[in-house]
């Protein structure tokens, strides 16, 4: 009586929760599956932004020229260096013959993505400044202030350029 009850109670709490740690470790699969998505992802949108000379910054504009250049590099080199971390890591544990699970590497992962993801936007947006700043500048300038002045003024076919007038 008793036993038997206290027994197929026991049974099903383990039941129970072997099968709730076997979802936690499909759900963490899943996490795993979708951090390497977001990563290979960041890795295609900065050769893409490398390629194209672009950086998206979202509503406020682009990026563009070899500062898209460099921000494209720097997601792009987030997978890679990841994978050398996660190498070196396991290498270590290995060594040292501390048993590893493919999620020991979880938080390496998360934070080498959150890492190299915001510092690329933070760079990204002082990128974006600048080019607004450069950009307003040249505007800025007015055009009173510039003559046009030939190199050689016995050829009327020569080049001319814009030159400051001297006060």
């Amino acid at each position: 009586g008793i036993m038997l009850d206290a027994w197929i109670a026991s049974n099903s709490i383990y039941v129970s929760l072997r099968k709730s740690l076997e979802e936690f470790k499909k759900q963490k699969l899943r996490a795993e599956v979708m951090i390497l998505g977001a990563e290979i992802g960041l890795f295609v949108y900065g050769i893409v932004a490398m390629i194209r000379r672009k950086f998206s910054m979202g509503k406020k504009g682009n990026v563009t020229g070899w500062r898209a250049v460099v921000l494209g590099a720097m997601c792009a080199v987030i997978l890679p260096c990841i994978l050398i971390v996660g190498f070196t890591a396991g290498a270590a544990f290995a060594l040292q013959g501390i048993e590893v699970s493919p999620m020991s590497f979880v938080w390496i992962d998360i934070f080498g993505l959150l890492f190299g993801y915001l510092s690329a936007i933070m760079l990204g947006k002082v990128f974006l400044a600048q080019q607004v700043s450069e950009a307003t500048r040249i505007v800025s300038e007015p055009i009173e202030n510039l003559q046009v002045a030939t190199f050689d003024s016995s050829n009327p076919y020569a080049p001319t350029q814009m030159t400051p007038k001297s006060h």
